[in-house]
């Protein structure tokens, strides 16, 4: 299956580039971010988009609990403005065609999975927005690859700060202890999953949900998100 064919099949009906807004001359991309984009692959640690090639100097902190780490598109101003109108204003048109969106590029990656599990809120931002974005792209991936969600198998017991606006040794503290099962967890024991949330920044809030995951007995752990940054 061709990712960019799939996806052009699904979004952004309009003329302009879906990652920079410039004209794009009927084909999914502007020539200049399809030429980008082929360049790009991602880093198998963290999802940043590096230059092909460059995996095995890409300062990454390598994780046993996680299998693959993977993006769709680089996280962009554009995809921002999409990504926050799912988070905080329920979009879920939104959701549904990224959908489409995640299965193309989990189809290209070629592996096969048995669940997929949604990156949880933590109950007091459940409770403020009402919804959860990633177990709604989640739902939206399901019925794309006809698997089912589990999304209580992790649980967030601690309401972290936002990841992109710390330092690494920050990071680090911040998710300490931010995981634990949930009651879903049982059911992981011997399939593989896609772990999925809307953007990968540094990895890290992956491979705390990963962590317990494989503590579940999961045999595989999958990293999957409609954004991941953009390594300069």
């Amino acid at each position: 299956m061709n990712l960019w064919r799939e996806i052009a099949s699904l979004l952004w009906h309009s003329s302009t580039c879906p990652i920079c807004g410039a004209p794009r001359d009927g084909e999914l991309l502007c020539p200049a971010c399809r030429k980008t984009l082929h360049e790009l692959q991602n880093c198998p640690h963290c999802a940043n988009f590096i230059a092909k090639g460059r995996a095995t100097i890409h300062a990454c902190p390598r994780c046993p609990e996680v299998s693959a780490m993977l993006a769709c598109f680089p996280y962009t101003a554009e995809l921002r403005e999409r990504l926050r109108l799912l988070k905080y204003y329920r979009k879920a048109q939104i959701a549904a065609d990224f959908g489409g969106l995640l299965a193309a590029r989990w189809h290209d990656f070629a592996a096969d999975a048995d669940a997929i599990v949604p990156v949880p809120l933590h109950p007091a931002r459940f409770a403020e927005r009402g919804y959860n974005q990633s177990e709604l792209l989640a739902k939206a991936l399901s019925r794309e690859l006809q698997i089912p969600v589990y999304a209580h198998a992790v649980k967030r017991t601690k309401n972290t700060k936002a990841q992109h606006s710390l330092s690494p040794r920050e990071r680090a503290e911040n998710l300490q202890s931010a995981f634990a099962a949930g009651r879903d967890l049982p059911k992981v024991n011997g399939k593989r999953i896609i772990l999925l949330d809307d953007i990968i920044t540094t990895g890290a809030t992956m491979r705390g949900c990963a962590e317990i995951l494989r503590s579940g007995g999961a045999a595989a752990v999958y990293a999957l998100a409609v954004a991941g940054h953009l390594d300069k």
